[in-house]
């Protein structure tokens, strides 16, 4: 039979379409909301330059002295590598192994590695302080339950992409443990953040960064 239908999209565009089907040919479509935010985590974003965040990063580091991190970084566009440019990952990490002087041992994971590299990445963080830079391939399906701070040096994309990343941290059996999400943000991407908030429910607090970083660039 033909069933009439009109879909109504968040655009408030109309599509009205005739869809002819059998029973067999039902299918059932379930549509699971985005999560609100764990109550107990901790959210906050400094609003700086891009040529500033390696320094913010460091001195958020050098101030919260996190026992684990997960620091996430943007996955490179095929643009930029074609313009030879090297990913946010490679920035970070190099910056951090130079400048960092804290305990924790910095590593990277990352779409690109090969399971083998990947296995020894995971495997290595496991059970100890770790301070991992890794793009969102860590946000879903990796267990590390001891990380108690995660920072977006670059914003993820999407509401869900923000609340897999803080789900990363606050896990049992360290759930009533501090856990912070601090996100690196440019003035331009503030609007970003702010519905994110809306639509996770979650409030985060603005860290001052005139009051907080003494670096020279």
């Amino acid at each position: 039979m033909s069933v009439p239908f009109e879909l109504q999209m968040d655009t408030d565009i109309s599509f009205h379409m005739c869809v002819s089907f059998v029973q067999s040919d039902v299918v059932h479509v379930h549509v699971n909301p985005v999560q609100p935010m764990p109550s107990h985590l901790h959210h906050t974003y400094v609003i700086c330059s891009k040529k500033e965040r390696l320094h913010v990063l460091l001195s958020l580091l050098e101030r919260d002295a996190p026992k684990s991190v997960i620091i996430f970084v943007a996955q490179q566009s095929e643009k930029s590598k074609r313009a030879g440019n090297p990913p946010s990952s490679t920035l970070v990490v190099e910056f951090l192994r130079a400048e960092y002087k804290g305990t924790l041992e910095v590593l990277v994971l990352e779409e690109d590695m090969n399971f083998n590299a990947r296995a020894t990445s995971f495997t290595e963080v496991k059970g100890k302080g770790f301070l991992l830079v890794s793009t969102d391939i860590a946000s879903r399906g990796f267990d590390l339950p001891q990380t108690s701070h995660i920072y977006n040096f670059d914003l993820p994309k999407t509401a869900t992409d923000y609340l897999h990343r803080a789900g990363r941290t606050g896990r049992e059996p360290f759930s009533k443990s501090e856990c912070s999400v601090t996100t690196l943000i440019t003035e331009e991407e503030h609007f970003v953040l702010q519905r994110f908030q809306n639509e996770l429910k979650f409030h985060s607090q603005q860290l001052p960064l005139e009051s907080m970083f003494t670096f020279n660039l």
